[in-house]
């Protein structure tokens, strides 16, 4: 950053500055401009959408689906924005559990109660209960500065009880693995193997066609850059 604007001062550029330079520099040695270089990489599914505009009319939405779709990361994606945003929200998580979250119901500035698979993230654990039982009450409370986003994969909320599907019935958004398609993962895949160099990158574009063609969730695509 300090070569780069050296330069400027002596003259290249025209002496200019721009946002889109310090990116750049940024990104060409391993930065990123958001919290994790992954969320650079992101890219939203068909589902994205009505994801967001659920959370900003319902003021919940639980983004659900199969393992490697994305959920965990387009939680993310959310939060950041609300992070960002003028009023910036608060987030609240759900490791200390429905008690704790209730405590910060009544707070005056806005907050979003990010609850990453209340339920457990494989399967149901022992405190699963507790969410069942509590978090009806909890979303009762949701409102413009009251958002509640939730996350957790199909077959383990399948597992809370068909009574209780019922009632996030209609918060719920999924996340298929048909919402990508080929192009979206192929933009997935070039943007990570962007970051790769030498040996690693040459593999990347080496085997691009092949790994496309077996590869059909964002995780996989990832784990095989990786």
């Amino acid at each position: 950053l300090r070569d780069a604007v050296r330069r400027r001062i002596a003259g290249e550029e025209g002496g200019q500055w721009m946002r889109s330079d310090l990116l750049a520099v940024l990104v060409r040695h391993g930065g990123s401009v958001t919290p994790t270089r992954e969320m650079d990489h992101y890219v939203r599914p068909r589902s994205f959408k009505a994801i967001k505009e659920r959370l900003n009319t319902s003021h919940v939405v639980v983004i659900t689906g199969p393992s490697g779709t994305g959920k965990t990361l387009t939680a993310d994606i959310l939060e950041l924005e609300l992070r960002r945003g003028s009023p910036p929200f608060d987030v609240i998580g759900a490791e200390h559990g429905p008690g704790f979250v209730r405590q910060h119901l009544t707070r005056s500035d806005p907050v979003l109660f990010h609850l990453r698979d209340p339920w457990g993230g494989n399967r149901l654990t022992p405190g699963a209960d507790r969410w069942s039982g509590e978090l009806p009450k909890l979303l009762e409370n949701a409102g413009p500065g009251r958002k509640f986003l939730i996350t957790s994969r199909s077959d383990v909320l399948q597992s809370t009880g068909r009574e209780w599907m019922n009632d996030l019935k209609s918060y719920a958004v999924p996340i298929e693995v048909e919402d990508y398609g080929s192009e979206r993962l192929a933009e997935i895949y070039d943007a990570i193997a962007g970051d790769l160099a030498g040996y690693a990158g040459a593999l990347s574009v080496e085997y691009r066609t092949r790994a496309l063609k077996e590869l059909s969730r964002p995780y996989e695509v990832k784990r095989f850059l990786v």
